[in-house]
């Protein structure tokens, strides 16, 4: 009967023993893992910077933004992936899904029927565009330059810029020697979901906005 008992018993003080040399360091990495956030990871790895988990810890942060890329499904979120990740094991799926998000052609009543709205996102502000409307376009060769008319909760203003008729990338051209300033920068007009969306394709800075009216 004692040795019966006598492992299952050894057993028992083998695993508590282990549970009790595991250094804060592994709990928190467990905890970590479970919680399985790039916000997780990135606090673990503030507080660890050089932990035995770091590259484990980057592997993982990196499939997280790739599955929030592949959810948001936009050029922007696969620029940013790419950008993020210039060596990453997604950089051929992400070219590859940017080449699915293929223009469709865009007429100039695509345009100009109805209005958008959107957001910029600065570096910890988010501004709402409560309203944005083109509300004149000329075709120059190649490009289309427009005026625009512009509400956040703040700023009432026209803005100028230019389409490029063959990518329909779009560039923002503010007078600097404006007050109000929204610094927009250049970006790209496709559908998505069979909705027009205007979307910033530089990382530095993400807006974008949505057709809602026509």
């Amino acid at each position: 009967m004692k040795t019966l008992l006598f492992y299952p018993l050894l057993l028992v003080c083998s695993l508590f023993l282990l549970a009790s040399c595991q250094s804060e360091e592994d709990k928190d990495w467990e905890a970590t893992q479970s919680r399985y956030s790039a916000g997780a990871i990135d606090s673990f790895l503030q507080r660890y910077p050089d932990s035995k988990y770091k590259e484990a810890a980057k592997e993982i942060e990196q499939e997280i933004n790739w599955l929030m890329a592949e959810r948001i499904n936009t050029i922007y979120s696969y620029k940013k992936y790419i950008s993020d990740y210039p060596a990453g094991q997604y950089q051929s799926a992400a070219e590859a899904k940017l080449n699915t998000l293929v223009n469709e052609e865009i007429n100039l009543a695509d345009l100009t029927k109805g209005s958008f709205s959107g957001k910029i996102n600065y570096t910890d502000i988010e501004t709402q565009i409560l309203y944005f409307k083109f509300v004149e376009i000329q075709e120059e060769d190649n490009n289309i330059r427009f005026v625009a008319e512009i509400n956040t909760s703040n700023i009432r203003k026209s803005i100028e810029g230019r389409i490029n008729k063959t990518d329909y990338s779009i560039m923002f051209m503010e007078d600097p020697d404006q007050k109000e300033m929204l610094n927009l920068t250049d970006g790209k007009i496709y559908f998505r979901s069979n909705k027009l969306m205007i979307e910033s394709t530089n990382i530095s800075q993400y807006w974008r906005l949505l057709k809602y009216q026509d």
